[in-house]
This record gives C-alpha cells, structure tokens and sequence, in this order.
C-alpha cells in the first residue's frame, strides 16, 4: 500500500523564454493547480487494486468527473479537509478496496485465489 499525490489537469508541453542570467523561470499554468492523493496498492504477485482518490474537499462533487466513468470502474473516491490520507480514510480504503478484493472466494483458498489449507479470518 502506498499514497502518492498527483497535479490535477493536463500536462503541456511548450516553449518557455526567460534571460540566460536567471536560474529558474517561472511559468504559469492554465486550469486547476489542485492535488490528489492516491491510495494505491499491488500484491506480491503483481495483481494491481483498484485505487482510492481523495479529493480535498468536504465532500466529493459530481462536475469534478466525465461522463464517462468506464475507464475508472472500480475506482473509489472520497474527500477529506486536506486531501491526504486520515485514519478514517486508511479504513474506508480497507473496507472498500483492500479486504473485498483480497478476501479469499472460498475458504480453502489462500491469498490471490491460491488453493491452500488455511482459514482466512479477518479480526
């Protein structure tokens, strides 16, 4: 499990002019320069979960997504006062991502849908 955060909106690509004298040249962005945090995760197999995106926010708005959603099926949101990571988001993402898409389908199953001896149980 990990948490990174990404700049909302599209990257551009452009020509950016600034004196040779300076160190750093500044340059405006059009659009949202607001971040999200992703919680994301991969098991040791490889298999990738669906991420949780936490918005900064009081609640998660509707205009914020496309029409569209089939490419982000499965994809969990939320919103928190600063866009990161709280303890009531680590257990939303627990509940929500990480114990439906690891729980074994039957009981003699092991992690990752391997067969095994062992009971899952969850405390």
């Amino acid at each position: 499990m990990d948490e990174t955060g990404i700049l909302e909106g599209q990257g551009s690509n452009g020509l950016v002019l600034g004196m040779s004298e300076t160190k750093s040249v500044r340059k405006k962005q059009p659009g949202s320069r607001a971040w999200v945090s992703i919680i994301e995760c991969i098991s040791a197999l490889g298999h990738a979960l669906d991420p949780l995106i936490i918005y900064k926010g009081k609640t998660v708005q509707q205009q914020w997504f496309p029409l569209d959603l089939g490419p982000y099926e499965g994809w969990q949101f939320t919103a928190t006062e600063n866009g990161w990571t709280t303890d009531d988001t680590a257990v939303e993402w627990l509940q929500k991502v990480f114990i439906p898409q690891t729980i074994p389908q039957t009981a003699s199953q092991g992690k990752e849908g391997q067969e095994g001896k062992e009971e899952a149980r969850l405390l």
